[in-house]
């Protein structure tokens, strides 16, 4: 699926640690505000300004109580009103195991926690929830777990609330009865009209008959997992009382893109853009351009699984320039672009050369160790036996990081990997003449990126898939139908012609405006009887004639000439025809498709577009059949000369005859 509106990108919030609801947490400091009256709370998921969060992959949001506790508000007065809520008479939550938390704690050994200063400045910090004092812990109860969270708060997002998230996390207990449905929110599907395609997205419920409390709102475990455009959101931490829970984040994206190269260089002729379709020749060498980003909370993670699989329908096969009996060696390189203003129909060749970096291909042998880590895989197969319909005997060309947080050039250079990084995936493709499917059915491939979507697990195991994104290119079919004259005055087939095809590389336009054209080597193809359906324009029944064709497959669009090399015997050779084929076809579509095919200065040819057959009659003329010296004439002049000759000496003897008598 193409680009997603980044509005409706998957999920991933930054903790939301309302602090000042634990700042004062101690029963003597709540004193000073008014007690809330006894009721019940709800979260709403929609953002500051009240809007419905909106989500492209559906999530099933659930609240669990961490501390419960009386709330109070205190609300001072002056040049700028504040409120404060704060929470109470702190003691364990109902749904997680205050135990097992607190000794989580207590034995933790993770760095977020070393936040307490040692006796001197040389002194190592230390967790503070592992304080001891005489062989026991000091730190015992869910008031003072709150009130060292409510010391470290240095701020929204920070480690030492993201870390005791964690911890928490793994200690809820399992939701059931009345909670199942009342602290759990599922995404309503929705469809937004005005995209092409319509785009689906998700909306929330409020979460309500909530107690007082500090809750852990979290995906339901394993939701998220293999999902298209699924993303678990970082652990959000909250103060209820009627808040607004508004997770931003993003998902990475990926694009694929074809590049449409015309050999017919004249100014009307060329494209040479990235983009989603294309047309070439039968056995054309393609480029093709894989296109994938960061997500905004990159920085959340340890490590950063990235995976491009590309899959290429029949005709397509990754470029291989080894010789034969050697091992493969593709024509594929990849980048690391760090340059804001570079997107996916750009070369590469804007970019600085500081803010670009060719990735290191590592290989597969290397698995398990941390040279593995520190490029690219590149693997190359057939689809999976039983793949039907349009990849049906295609094939799969995966590029994987296990972590582009380590990733270096091939000298061993490190590069910078951030939010706004972008990879870049070049290959070269080969177009099989035999195997291309002709017209709009096209020769599509299509990539999909998998990528780590779990940032409360410090990126380890847990993976999402982007949607689809397809490209396909085209490519043409050219009949010459070889007839004549016949005695009816209707055409009718030929037989014994052959027909070269040449293309233009190269067409210059002089200063008086007469074109001149280089052209290929050209393919030659004799005409075969081919049996082909005619419908009578008179009766309107079908029948099956033969025909003399001339069959030039997978042609691209582009400027042609055709010479007639072997001409039938009796019949004056064809001049050369040189003619142009144009093509329309969606350059920027989610699914694209071929529009038109147009022929100019081949009389009478037509294309159509869905079977992508370009055809045209050409007609020859017989010689003229002069007399020639020495022929039938003569011998004709001569019987008449010597029947004159025995005629004149019959009369002459007659006349003697009578004379004498």
């Amino acid at each position: 699926m193409k680009k997603l509106a980044k509005a409706l990108l998957g999920l991933v919030a930054a903790v939301a640690m309302l602090f000042t609801g634990l700042a004062t947490s101690t029963a003597a400091m709540a004193a000073d505000g008014d007690p809330a009256p006894t009721t019940t709370y709800k979260i709403e998921f929609k953002d500051a300004d009240g809007n419905p969060i909106k989500t492209s992959a559906q999530h099933t949001f659930e609240a669990y109580q961490v501390f419960s506790g009386k709330l109070s508000t205190k609300t001072t007065t002056g040049d700028k009103p504040t409120t404060t809520t704060t929470l109470s008479d702190i003691v364990w939550g109902a749904d997680v195991d205050g135990d097992a938390i607190l000794t989580a704690l207590q034995t933790s050994t993770e760095a977020a926690f070393k936040v307490k200063a040692g006796a001197t400045e040389q002194d190592p910090k230390t967790n503070p929830f592992a304080e001891q004092k005489d062989g026991n812990y000091v730190v015992t109860t869910a008031a003072q777990v709150a009130k060292i969270l409510s010391d470290n708060n240095t701020g929204t997002d920070n480690d030492f609330a993201k870390a005791f998230a964690e911890v928490a996390s793994a200690y809820t207990e399992t939701l059931t009865g009345d909670k199942a449905n009342n602290q759990v929110s599922t995404g309503a599907e929705k469809t937004d009209n005005s995209t092409t395609p319509a785009t689906k997205y998700y909306t929330y419920a409020d979460i309500t008959g909530l107690a007082a409390g500090y809750y852990l709102v979290k995906d339901k475990a394993n939701s998220q997992d293999d999902k298209e455009n699924g993303f678990t959101t970082r652990y959000i931490l909250q103060v209820v009382q009627n808040v607004k829970v508004s997770p931003k984040g993003d998902v990475p994206s990926v694009e694929k893109k074809v590049k449409d190269a015309n050999d017919s260089t004249d100014t009307d002729q060329t494209t040479n853009n990235w983009q989603d379709s294309a047309d070439h020749d039968g056995n054309d060498d393609i480029s093709y351009r894989l296109y994938g980003t960061m997500p905004s909370n990159l920085a959340d993670y340890e490590t950063y699984t990235y995976k491009f699989t590309d899959t290429m329908s029949k005709a397509l096969s990754l470029k291989n320039t080894a010789a034969d009996g050697q091992a493969a060696k593709y024509e594929l390189h990849v980048y690391a672009v760090n340059d804001k203003n570079f997107d996916s129909s750009k070369e590469l060749s804007t970019v600085a050369a500081a803010n670009k970096a060719e990735v290191k291909a590592v290989a597969s042998t290397e698995n398990d160790t941390d040279e593995f880590a520190k490029g690219y895989t590149l693997t190359y197969a057939d689809v999976a036996a039983g793949t039907t319909g349009t990849y049906e005997n295609g094939h799969v060309l995966t590029v994987n990081f296990t972590d582009v947080k380590k990733i270096t050039k091939e000298d061993g250079t490190a590069i910078s990997v951030t939010k706004d990084t972008k990879f870049v995936v070049e290959y070269t493709a080969v177009l099989d003449k035999d195997k291309a499917v002709i017209g709009a059915g096209g020769n599509p491939n299509k990539v999909d990126l998998t990528y780590s979507n779990n940032p409360n697990q410090g990126g380890d195991g847990k993976t999402g898939k982007t949607p689809e994104d397809k490209v396909i290119v085209f490519t043409y079919q050219l009949d010459i139908n070889k007839v004549t004259m016949g005695e009816d005055k209707t055409l009718v087939p030929l037989e014994g012609a052959t027909f070269k095809l040449y293309k233009a590389t190269k067409v210059e336009t002089g200063q008086d405006g007469n074109k001149t054209y280089t052209w290929d080597s050209g393919t030659e193809v004799k005409t075969e009887a081919t049996k082909v359906e005619e419908t009578d324009s008179n009766t309107g029944q079908t029948k099956k004639v033969t025909k003399y064709i001339s069959n030039f497959k997978a042609v691209d669009d582009g400027v042609y000439k055709l010479e007639e090399s072997v001409t039938p015997e009796g019949f004056n050779k064809m001049k050369d025809i040189i003619f142009t084929i144009t093509a329309t076809h969606d350059t920027n579509s989610q699914d694209p498709k071929l529009r038109k095919i147009d022929i100019t200065g081949l009389t009478g040819a037509k294309g159509d577009t869905n079977s992508g057959i370009i055809s045209a009659d050409i007609e020859n003329v017989p010689g003229s059949q002069l007399p020639s010296t020495g022929g039938m004439g003569t011998v004709i002049l001569y019987i008449a000369g010597v029947v004159c000759v025995a005629a004149a000496g019959l009369w002459f003897g007659l006349r003697r005859r009578t004379a004498r008598h």
